[in-house]
């Protein structure tokens, strides 16, 4: 007989899927009578059940798993107490009364259940129960200094850690992470090492390793080292964060682990060493882990990057010399020209080597190409954190150059990034110097060096108004709080207050102090304050246009002015590197705010009228406590003059706006930075919130005014939420609504516009398998582990109906296209049609052999799909229930779609694939491959242009059906992608996944638009040279304003 305990490390410690399959094929050779063999050799495996799926996927372990499988339950009580009991009296233990009656408790008998998976954490107990005793007799007080069920293991672990020294902690933490993997679901399990993969740890490495060993938690035996229990890793708090923290690392780790030992195995072959991409997110991820690297792996990704490296030199030199030899061909060639009536001959072997160069120009330029499409991608994700902006348009030109791994990562990572949504108004005829918004939010006024006013509907609808006057560029503008009025100052002297309705200047006044360089309005209107060149600030009616007051004391231009809220105080800042408060009463100053190395640009009152803000030319925004006076806090992150400050209206956030051609959002809570507002090519001069703190808009030299959404967006947006595996994800026919489905045991209901979770249906902790929505009949279908579907209302969330009568978990369930009739699949072996106005079973599908896992209708409604673990496909009349076709599979199907003109079925396999069939002719028309695991679910765009296979191995892959080519292979979640769905538009795919998430990503045809808005501009021509060298200089976005070029650029549309 020959025994296989944890059969489930055949998934978690061999990441190849060939090497595992012939492993298996060895195993079922064996049991059947190996050649030479007089009988057959009987062959167990032990095998968690939560693997059984994986070893089903394996070709013929199902067949031979469902002949002679037995399921062990967990272990009842009386077994259990055998457990203890039996061990204990064996090596002559006494148990104290009650002791044993604690354990069960503690581990769940006495309710009725226990998790299985416990048992480690009882067999660790029991010897730190017996560590804490007399070393004859087990005791409840042992017990409980030992920490119970739940906490001895990781008290023993805790206390090993606290007592190593600081270098021995740092050798501790890698050890168990090396002792750890992340498998393909994404969860940690334990995982052999040989010590050779632990050698370079020296003294603190041996170390922690002795000290984990003689507390048995770790296992070192013939040479292989391992965790001893897999409790350490669930129990322990501090090994859990270190998981969590570094889960991504651990999964590139593996692989990295796996390819360099595959590389030495070879003989360190070069042609296995990593390469494009993959080498990039590698050496990225590891350069700060270096530490953590065996020796074979330093050397392995050494290789790499030197092969790499040369690989590019290469190329650039063959581009290099293909142009060089190009250019003498051509010379060459002119000379032959005028001895063709000489020499025949030659000409037609000028000719001959003509298409010879041609062709190695050509060969060249898809290298250099292809070089520069790398070289951008590379750059992208360096830019990533520091400017996502400019990064997102590095990937659009690294996609406009060559489509392939590299930049395709490139672009997914940056649509992963949070940015600010940004729209374009159009500009002024020239540089913008200030903007505000109406009190109502609808209305932005601007103005610029083209000496107008214009007031723009901030929907972009309408014609903006332009408010003419002025002989000098206008400065500064605010609107009244009637919304009716807007005053503006301008470097002409003057300050006018305009009557919105009218277009026309109500109040024109005058000081003859120099220009004007802010204005502001009273909170209740009545006033109007204004700042000078000559260094004062004045005080005016803003109805009449009297002067009231003169406020001197600076002795520098008074750049900036601010009411406070209650409208007794004035503040102002002034090129004398102050600011000052002023009593509105009595028109003496009240304080001076100093602190700033630099002229003061900018002031602002914050809403609670506690605060106030001050930007200045040192580049700092700084907050001040208006009662004292103090500085309380300096805001760093610009780089250049910080021009202008705003609070937003709950006074929880401050923008800024600088000459660095940005404008940052703080948090006033942590007073931190939240985010850059990147686009402008030129100064940002002045920033306003809109009054609901939903937006902001800013002004800038570069003529254009940009409207800012103040909430962080990613174009993939990852769902967050459920707790447990996510299987299934479906958009509603409108595409107003997608639904989730979990093993959490609920459905959840998600605004894909916005990523927000809307309703949570709770199917009372039942695994929910497979959901559908129909938005014509507002109905949503939930099927469930326990063989039932459920029926909701999608309007008011209220369960209608549950739809009883299969005999296992329901796994796929989809409504006709009319939303009269909904199918079921279960792994009972059939699928159901039923009525869903009378929720009546109308027809039962049977003659599968298999769990049937997948149900598609026909755009017509008069067809349905089955697709099932049989290895079979087939077509079902769905007014006559019988089956019209069937197609034969070699591997298990798990997925299937139909086109949507109906023509073709594509199913997906357990092999990795996804073959498309012809329905009339029962042909395979193309098999799309690029999977290294089982496909889970495949769908059609809703043109039919493109192909999406979700797979085990973590990654959706997106196929073109005209081009014949993969367009993207989405990679970026850390389990399984179980479930896909494309929009109703056809602009976005929502994939679901064992990591707990579901992920909305838009298509590749959409990327050039979304990196173009979230970037909000084209790249400017410095920025080209920079990134591009000499590439010539393309405009990405052509929705955006051409950058200017320079005399020696030209431009490529």
């Amino acid at each position: 007989m020959l025994l296989v305990d944890q059969f489930e490390e055949v998934f978690t410690q061999c990441a190849d899927q060939e090497e595992r399959h012939a492993f298996a094929a060895q195993l079922i050779a064996l049991a059947a009578g190996c050649e030479g063999s007089l009988q057959p050799t009987p062959v167990v495996l032990a095998v968690r059940a939560d693997f059984l799926h994986r070893c089903i996927a394996v070709p013929g372990l199902s067949g031979a798993m469902s002949k002679g499988g037995l399921v062990l339950g967990p272990m009842t009580e009386p077994e259990l107490r055998q457990a203890i009991v039996g061990p204990a009296r064996t090596a002559g233990l006494e148990l104290e009364p009650g002791l044993v009656e604690t354990l069960l408790r503690d581990l769940g008998v006495q309710g009725g259940r226990h998790d299985a998976g416990a048992l480690p954490l009882l067999a660790h107990t029991l010897q730190a129960t017996w560590a804490q005793g007399d070393g004859r007799r087990l005791t409840l007080a042992g017990y409980q200094a030992s920490g119970g069920i739940r906490d001895a293991v990781a008290n023993t672990a805790q206390g090993v850690y606290d007592a190593l020294a600081p270098e021995e902690r740092q050798a501790a933490r890698r050890l168990l992470l090396r002792l750890v993997t992340v498998d393909e679901g994404g969860e940690a399990v334990r995982r052999r090492v040989g010590e050779d993969e632990l050698a370079h740890e020296g003294g603190p490495g041996r170390v922690a390793l002795r000290r984990l060993v003689d507390q048995r938690l770790v296992t070192a035996d013939d040479g292989v080292v391992q965790i001893t229990h897999e409790a350490l890793v669930r129990a322990w708090d501090l090994l859990r964060a270190w998981l969590v923290e570094d889960r991504d690392w651990l999964r590139v780790r593996r692989d990295l682990t796996s390819a360099a030992q595959t590389w030495q195995g070879l003989g360190r072959d070069p042609g296995s060493l990593y390469r494009g991409h993959r080498l990039a997110r590698v050496v990225e991820m590891a350069q700060p882990r270096r530490s953590d690297l065996s020796p074979l792996e330093s050397a392995f990704l050494d290789q790499s990057a030197a092969a790499a490296k040369s690989e590019i030199e290469a190329a650039e030199a063959e581009a290099e010399a293909a142009r060089r030899s190009n250019r003498r061909l051509r010379r060459l060639s002119a000379a032959l020209v005028l001895l063709v009536v000489v020499s025949l001959g030659a000409t037609l072997l000028a000719g001959r080597q003509w298409q010879s160069a041609e062709a190695e120009r050509k060969a060249a330029d898809d290298k250099s190409r292809i070089a520069l499409a790398d070289g951008l991608a590379a750059q992208s994700r360096a830019l990533l954190g520091a400017r996502p902006g400019l990064a997102g348009l590095l990937a659009l030109a690294g996609l406009r150059s060559e489509t392939n791994e590299s930049t395709t990562a490139a672009a997914l990572g940056a649509l992963a990034i949070p940015t600010y949504p940004v729209r374009l108004l159009a500009g002024n005829a020239g540089p913008l110097t200030a903007v505000a918004f109406s009190p109502d939010g609808r209305t932005l006024a601007a103005g610029g060096t083209d000496l107008k006013i214009r007031l723009r509907r901030v929907d972009g609808g309408g014609t903006p108004v332009v408010l003419s006057g002025h002989t000098g560029a206008v400065a500064a503008v605010a609107f009244g709080p009637d919304g009716h009025t807007v005053a503006s100052g301008s470097a002409d002297g003057s300050v006018r207050i305009w009557d919105v309705r009218t277009g026309t200047t109500a109040v024109r006044l005058s000081a003859q102090a120099g220009a004007v360089t802010a204005v502001a309005f009273s909170p209740d209107g009545t006033k109007l304050a204004t700042g000078f060149e000559d260094g004062t600030a004045r005080l005016w009616n803003a109805r009449t246009g009297r002067a009231l007051a003169t406020f001197t004391g600076h002795t520098g231009r008074v750049s900036g002015v601010a009411f406070s809220p209650d409208g007794r105080t004035l503040l102002t800042g002034s090129w004398d590197d102050t600011a000052r408060l002023w009593n509105l009463h009595t028109h003496r100053s009240t304080g001076v705010l100093r602190g700033h190395r630099g002229e003061v640009y900018a002031v602002a009152f914050g809403p609670d009228g506690k605060t106030a803000a001050t930007g200045s030319a040192d580049g700092t925004a700084r907050l001040w406590d208006v009662r004292t006076g103090r500085g309380t806090t300096t805001l760093r992150g610009h780089t250049r003059v910080v021009a202008s400050v705003a609070f937003s209206p709950d006074g929880r956030t401050l923008l800024t706006g600088s000459w660095d051609d940005t404008a940052r959002l703080w948090n006033l809570h942590t007073r931190g930075s939240t985010g850059v507002l990147e686009g402008h090519v030129g100064h940002v001069n002045s920033v306003a919130f809109r009054p609901d703190g939903r937006a902001a808009a800013t002004a800038s030299s570069d003529g254009t005014l940009r409207l800012w959404g103040t909430t962080a967006q990613s174009a993939s947006e990852v769902l967050s939420g459920h707790r447990d595996y996510v299987d299934t994800v479906a958009f509603g026919s409108d595409g107003r609504t997608l639904a989730t489905g979990s093993r959490d045991g609920t459905t959840r209901l998600w605004d894909p516009s916005t990523g927000r979770t809307t309703a949570v249906l709770d199917n009372q902790a039942v695994p929910v398998l497979a959901v559908a929505l129909d938005s014509g009949t507002h109905l949503l279908a939930a099927g469930d582990q326990k063989g039932r579907t459920r029926l909701w209302d999608t309007r008011s969330h209220r369960a209608l109906v549950m739809l009883r009568g299969h005999g296992g978990a329901v796994d796929a369930v989809a409504f006709s296209p009319d939303g009269s009739r909904l199918a079921t699949a279960s792994t009972d072996g059939t699928a159901r049609l039923w009525d869903t106005r009378t929720h009546r079973c109308v027809g039962t599908l049977r003659g599968h052999s298999g769990w049937v896992d997948a149900v598609a209708f026909s755009p017509d409604g008069r067809t349905l799909a089955t697709a099932s673990t049989d290895g079979t496909a087939r077509l079902w009349d769905t007014r006559t229930h019988r089956g019209t076709a069937r197609f034969d599979n070699e591997d298990l199907l798990n997925a299937a779609a139909f086109s949507p003109d109906g023509n073709t079925l594509a199913l997906g396999s357990s092999e990795g694939t996804a073959r498309l069939w012809d329905i009339k002719t029962g042909t395979v028309v193309r098999t799309i491959a690029g999977h290294t695991n089982e496909v889970t679910a495949v769908a059609f765009s809703p043109d039919g242009r493109i192909v999406a296979t979700a797979s085990r191995d973590r990654t959706t892959v997106l196929f073109d059906l005209r081009a014949g080519r993969t367009l993207a292979t989405l990679g970026d979640t850390a389990g399984w992608v179980t479930s896909v769905a494309f929009s109703p538009d056809g602009k976005t795919l929502a994939t679901g996944s064992w990591d707990r998430s579901a992920r909305i990503t838009p298509v590749p045809g959409q990327w050039p638009d979304a990196l173009c808005q979230r970037a909000g501009r084209n790249m400017t021509h410095e920025e080209w040279t920079t990134y591009a060298g000499g590439a010539p200089y393309r405009r990405l976005c052509p929705e955006f304003p051409r950058a200017q070029p320079r005399r020696s650029d030209t431009d490529e549309e």
